[in-house]
């Protein structure tokens, strides 16, 4: 993905773009042999960004918008495999023998990093202040070419003890990412393309959490953006009478306002182009120039409830704490744990102009001073770049300049976006109803697919009882049809969200373990963006996998299959059926999808 830029040179930095502190790699290996040790593909990307917006700093002259690129170092490869390896004790034999991914924790965190390697995670550590992130930066997907997305973790470092504190917070995260590398879900990702564990070499990456210092709450101060935000610049997900090429953004907000009304847990979907309207507001310029004294959102923690609401998930806001503002008419409220969007946007009786709050509350329009210009003008970087369909992460703070509030905008990480292919039928084939087995809605992926099996996970099995173990039964099943090429290629029906990481909404599955999958059914109520979102979905429209939705347990009607069961495998929360002849799937341009026997 990377430019041929490899590395930033000293910028000569307009009053739109910062960079405060400059990358810097630690461990670069015996005799600074850069052959040898390496930083990995993460690093590369935050490196090759970052030089792309300062070499365009021109397209940044908002006086109101600021451009910061947050302090970033990498622990090169050399640190891991002189940890991992050493003649005293090989971590990568021990994490072979262990049982299980707390027995490989263990050790990790049991062992002591050597002296020389200590003096200089202290030296890369004391070039960072304030709350930090430590992310993966592997050479394994970018010698084979693989995705492992969702398979290595990233810590959260608050950094807000004292400095002794902070450091032994800091080598303790470091050895629990590299234990992560040897976990059963990177063995899995790691049987399931083909590829040695043992082989494994892992940097990591280094980065600021930027953020204003909001308030205390129950004793402890609290460090957040405003916003933090996905963006992407083509929405596969894209409702009808959106254009997919309009992108998307996911964002979490009230991170910082939010705290001091403990409604950290709150997120906000924002289409960026053109804007259905939803249910509730009018179109009237009236209304769309007033504002509600609460919002009424979705909340992720489900705490406090809301008298009286029907879906027991609403809560109300004083708009007062909201930075972020809820006027527009586009906005609609998203949880990013259940991934359902809410198309009723509920305002208050009362209305209230607000004028001091116009920047605040604008902030996600597309105009001058608001972050959604800055995004769009960031994708399009990226994207004039690389060629390609592309997406990046950041967060966006606030702060006071001279001609009134400024937006701070802080880049990430960037990324290619892999694209479904849009291949969908005009329309749905004219069918009898006794050859439908199945009909679903909101769906995503090819037009055309083969089932060969069935696989259903059995609808009297509670998840929020057994989740983890319905995944582990999905994984079994997986790679037993796996072992059969083509023939075993099938479609998972279950109720409640897949892939999510809550037992209580479904199935905590990982995108690997179900990865013969051609078709993935939710059944579950509301519109919704399919399996999670985020890397799941990434993986799922990289595999071009299709997701498609219900509610009604009517439109599964699996006694429409009649005599072209061949056996049926009965598991402990799932059914397997084994087909005599493959049945086909397929979805057309209005997102509705059919399963049938041809």
């Amino acid at each position: 993905m990377s430019p041929s830029s490899t590395g930033i040179r000293p910028p000569k930095l307009k009053e739109g773009v910062q960079c405060a502190v400059q990358p810097k790699l630690f461990f670069l290996g015996k005799n600074g042999a850069a052959q040898r040790s390496q930083a990995g593909g993460k690093y590369r990307r935050i490196l090759s960004f970052n030089n792309l917006i300062i070499e365009n700093q021109h397209l940044f002259d908002d006086k109101n918008v600021k451009i910061i690129l947050p302090a970033v170092s990498c622990i090169q490869t050399d640190c891991f495999e002189k940890f991992v390896d050493s003649k005293g004790q090989n971590l990568r034999v021990e994490a072979a023998m262990a049982e299980n991914d707390g027995q490989i924790i263990s050790k990790f965190l049991q062992k002591d990093f050597s002296k020389s390697q200590m003096a200089e995670l202290a030296a890369a550590h004391s070039r960072h202040s304030g709350p930090l992130v430590l992310r993966a930066s592997t050479l394994w997907e970018d010698a084979n070419h693989v995705s492992v997305n969702d398979v290595f973790a990233s810590i959260f470092l608050p950094n807000n003890s004292d400095e002794k504190t902070n450091f032994t917070n800091f080598t303790l995260a470091l050895k629990r990412m590299y234990a992560n590398a040897f976990s059963s879900q990177a063995r899995a990702q790691a049987q399931a393309q083909g590829l040695m564990p043992s082989t494994i070499q892992m940097a990591v990456v280094i980065q600021d959490v930027p953020g204003m210092q909001t308030g205390i709450v129950g004793g402890h101060s609290y460090l957040y953006p405003a916003y933090s935000f996905y963006a992407n610049s083509f929405n596969d997900y894209a409702y009808n009478g959106l254009n997919p090429s309009d992108g998307y953004v996911k964002y979490v907000f009230g991170l910082g306002t939010g705290i001091k009304t403990e409604a950290m847990n709150h997120a906000l979907r924002v289409n960026l182009g053109a804007h259905p309207t939803f249910s509730g507001l009018k179109s009237d310029e009236k209304m769309f120039n007033q504002r509600p004294q609460f919002a009424y959102a979705l909340s992720l923690d489900r705490q406090p409830r809301l008298e009286g609401d029907g879906n027991g998930n609403l809560v109300a806001l004083p708009i007062e704490n909201m930075s972020e503002g809820i006027k527009r008419r586009h906005l609609c409220y998203y949880n990013t744990e259940t991934q359902q969007l809410e198309n009723n946007v509920y305002f208050g009786s009362r209305a209230i102009r607000h004028e001091a709050m116009l920047f605040k509350n604008d902030d996600i329009r597309d105009k001058p001073g608001s972050l959604t210009r800055a995004i769009n003008s960031l994708l399009a970087l990226l994207k004039g770049a690389y060629g390609s369909e592309v997406g990046f992460e950041g967060s966006a703070d606030f702060a006071d300049g001279p001609d009134g509030p400024n937006l701070l905008v802080y880049p990430l990480d960037a990324h290619l976006q892999p694209k479904a292919w849009d291949d969908r039928l005009q329309s749905l084939p004219s069918i009898s109803g006794d050859r439908i087995i199945f009909g679903g809605g909101n769906s995503i992926g090819r037009g055309r697919y083969k089932i060969n099996k069935l696989v259903e996970v059995l609808p009297n099995v509670p998840t929020y009882r057994f989740g983890y173990d319905i995944a582990t039964e999905l994984a079994s099943i997986n790679k037993e049809l796996k072992a059969s090429g083509e023939d075993g290629r099938y479609m998972l029906f279950a109720h409640g969200r897949i892939g999510t990481h809550s037992k209580g909404e479904g199935i905590p599955v990982s995108f690997v373990a179900i990865d013969h999958a051609a078709v993935l059914a939710e059944r579950i109520s509301g519109e919704s963006m399919p399996s999670q979102g985020g890397h799941f979905l990434q993986d799922v429209v990289a595999h071009s996998v299709a997701c498609t939705s219900y509610v009604d347990a009517n439109a599964l009607t699996l006694s429409n299959l009649g005599d072209n069961v061949a056996s049926v495998q009965q598991l402990e929360y799932t059914r397997v059926y084994h087909l005599k002849q493959p049945l086909e799937f397929v979805i057309d341009a209005q997102k509705n999808s059919m399963l049938y026997m041809p």
